[in-house]
């Protein structure tokens, strides 16, 4: 092995699939949430989503860190280089990903490649709503970066590959949490499908992919505010990779991380003070509930909501609000990421077995406690989530 040698409690404590979260219900735990459900179903017992709670809780969120955030950032990044022999970052050319990016070629730590997902194959359309953010923004900062090698990953071209090979007819649905959508479940088997990554972990290199999973998601428990984490995580780290993990292959969230504890306390520190004090303003506020809710405040009455703009200036002082951003996605399931997929949906095998799967997730839902899972009417709007404990900030 090349590069830093990792001892067998660092290997053992980075391959843990437990810190992506886990579903305990009663005596029973499982990292799919749809089992989850329907053990609800059957006995009653509501699932905790169990996410790291050992490790915050053992921090005092209520002191704010004197570091700046940039210290730990940089803290951070240093951290995963040292642990590990190649680093990826899955790269969107959003705010979370170009911060971590920007954190290690600002303090000259070595990042071995960045990747970026999309569909060029089958969208042929830089302006779609895949495409357009890595052919706008990704590319072009990547070119400026040539010490960096930047992998272009087509998931067009591995659809029918994933869809289609093995049993997934249904039980691919027991391999996500919240994020149903195809290109999601697709990018669960990615890193075993691209030959360059399995020849490095063959060749004995500890692979690192770091993902920039989240912001703090600040709430308010009477009247005092507090951050929880949200089962979202599939969307970076699924159940399939948490239950078939491969020795070699290891996955960081840059910022939902224990090891990222005092710079999550810092982070939803800075929140919470802007939320408190700042006027409100069109740019960072919204007087409509936002589908991904980073925190609000009340001002005479009102609620105001902080906004994704809002947010983005707070943790990461050099982004530029004026990038181009398609934002979040319509829907868990029916994402504007796979438009060209749903195009071929009627007739292409692998849409096929989509479609089984998502009818079967609609019939787990409905049938379970009359639709309590559901988050709305539709299946669009898809699984209700699960929180963590409040870890109190006052």
């Amino acid at each position: 092995m090349s590069g830093v040698k990792l001892s067998n409690m660092l290997l053992t404590n980075a391959n843990n699939p437990d810190k992506f979260g886990y579903y305990q219900v009663g005596s029973q735990r499982t990292y799919s949430k749809l089992e989850a459900i329907e053990i609800h179903n059957r006995t009653g017992t509501h699932p905790e989503w169990v996410f790291n709670h050992k490790s915050f809780a053992a921090h005092n969120w209520r002191q704010e860190p004197q570091e700046t955030l940039q210290e730990l950032y940089r803290q951070r990044a240093q951290q995963i280089r040292n642990q590990y022999d190649y680093l990826v970052l899955f790269y969107s050319g959003g705010s979370d990903s170009t911060n971590i990016l920007n954190t290690f070629i600002d303090n000259d730590i070595k990042l071995d490649e960045c990747a970026s997902f999309w569909a060029q194959g089958a969208d042929n359309d830089f302006d779609s709503h895949f495409s357009t953010e890595v052919a706008k923004v990704a590319i072009p900062k990547m070119k400026q970066l040539p010490q960096v090698q930047h992998r272009l990953l087509d998931l067009s071209e591995i659809m029918d590959q994933v869809y289609t090979t093995g049993d997934v007819k249904f039980d691919w649905i027991y391999f996500m949490n919240t994020y149903f959508s195809p290109n999601n479940y697709v990018r669960s088997h990615l890193r075993r499908l691209i030959p360059a990554y399995r020849q490095l972990i063959d060749s004995g290199k500890s692979v690192c992919f770091i993902w920039g999973a989240e912001k703090p998601r600040v709430h308010t428990v009477n009247n005092c505010y507090g951050v929880r984490f949200q089962d979202l995580v599939d969307n970076v780290v699924s159940p399939y990779q948490q239950q078939f993990p491969a020795a070699g292959e290891f996955d960081e969230l840059f910022y939902w991380s224990p090891e990222f504890s005092q710079g999550l306390i810092k982070q939803s520190h800075i929140i919470m003070r802007y939320l408190k004090t700042a006027p409100i303003n069109p740019v960072d506020f919204v007087d409509v509930n936002q589908r991904y809710n980073y925190g609000s405040t009340v001002r005479d009455g009102k609620t105001w909501y902080l906004t994704a703009n809002g947010i983005n200036q707070l943790l990461y002082p050099n982004w530029d609000i004026s990038t181009i951003s398609v934002g979040k996605p319509r829907s868990p399931v029916w994402s504007q990421r796979d438009d060209w997929f749903f195009k071929t949906i009627s007739w292409s095998d692998a849409g096929s077995n989509f479609l089984n799967g998502i009818v079967k997730l609609n019939q787990v839902l409905s049938n379970n406690l009359d639709g309590y899972w559901k988050n709305g009417n539709d299946i669009v709007a898809g699984v209700k989530g699960c929180l963590s404990p409040i870890y109190f900030l006052e």
